[in-house]
């Protein structure tokens, strides 16, 4: 199964930490650790979010052992800026393995992803493993 996602966002007038978008990790551009993908500021250059953000991913997922374990290769590209405008442009490709528990249904997979970030700015916190359970790219 080949997938292509998505997604795009824009937060208008004044903003607040918490309504801020954040880039990197599972469901976003794999490579990168959560939220390490974001503007910074203040005197340890922490991660404080952007007003912009867009990321797609192209994802093949395909089985290895029936319908429980499946693999996928992914690449996955984006960015999160301060206002509407792309700058620099993060990428990500990987591999991983799904592992699907009938107990739990087809909605809990867990995840394990292997992602080498190919582009990315100076600032950005990478994470060459990412996992998750219940969580589906």
């Amino acid at each position: 199964m080949f997938g292509l996602h998505a997604n795009a966002g824009y937060i208008t007038g004044d903003s607040v930490f918490f309504e801020r978008f954040y880039g990197g990790g599972l469901g976003s551009v794999r490579g990168f650790k959560f939220r390490g993908i974001s503007p910074r500021a203040g005197l340890d250059d922490d991660p404080v979010g952007g007003d912009f953000a867009l990321t797609g991913t192209g994802e093949l997922i395909f089985p290895l052992v029936g319908d429980t374990l499946r693999g996928v290769i992914f690449a996955d590209v984006g960015t999160v800026e301060d206002e509407l405008q792309i700058g620099t442009i993060r990428s990500g490709v990987g591999a991983g393995f799904r592992l699907v528990l009938p107990i739990l249904g087809q909605q809990m997979p867990l995840a394990v992803d292997f992602a080498y970030p190919t582009s990315r700015g100076d600032d950005d916190d990478t994470q060459i493993i990412s996992f998750s359970f219940g969580v589906g790219q």
